[in-house]
């Protein structure tokens, strides 16, 4: 399975899950290292936009991480008829964080789909980099991503 995310140039290769633990996430507290993907490009591009607000100054010096994941790795799957009835709200809830939390302390498996709020099917990809089976999974290439600038917030 191939797995894709969008950041700042300089980070872009950072797959340590540093970024995470520093400012915590949708599913994860801060002090606890994970790694945020998409199932698709778009789904990333639309995670990064929806994440930084679309703030010209945040659509420039992007690349688009190509990440591996082999397929024999352990996984689990969060549905929304799991979640609680405010899972896609914002401010994001506590409950999302403690699952996200718990499940990269169980180390019970390397990827965690979770549903993406901004793609109603689609899903998002926490990648535990923590977890044994982490050396499954490899930085293919990194490609430079100049995004639309239509998409950037109107002043």
């Amino acid at each position: 399975m191939n797995v894709y995310r969008i950041g700042k140039k300089q980070y872009i290769k950072d797959l340590s899950g540093q970024g995470a633990c520093f400012y915590g996430g949708r599913w994860n507290y801060s002090g606890y290292r994970v790694l945020y993907a998409s199932e698709s490009i778009p789904l990333a591009i639309l995670e990064y936009i929806t994440k930084t607000g679309a703030v010209e100054e945040e659509l420039i010096n992007l690349s688009i991480a190509y990440i591996e994941v082999k397929d024999d790795v352990s996984f689990s799957t969060i549905k929304i008829e799991d979640l609680p009835e405010d899972w896609n709200t914002y401010p994001v809830p506590e409950d999302l964080k403690k699952i996200g939390t718990d499940w990269i302390i169980s180390v019970q498996s390397l990827i965690l789909k979770v549903p993406a709020v901004s793609a109603p099917d689609s899903y998002n990809i926490l990648i535990n980099p923590v977890h044994p089976e982490f050396k499954k999974v490899n930085l293919l290439k990194v490609s430079e991503y100049q995004p639309d600038l239509r998409l950037r917030k109107k002043k």
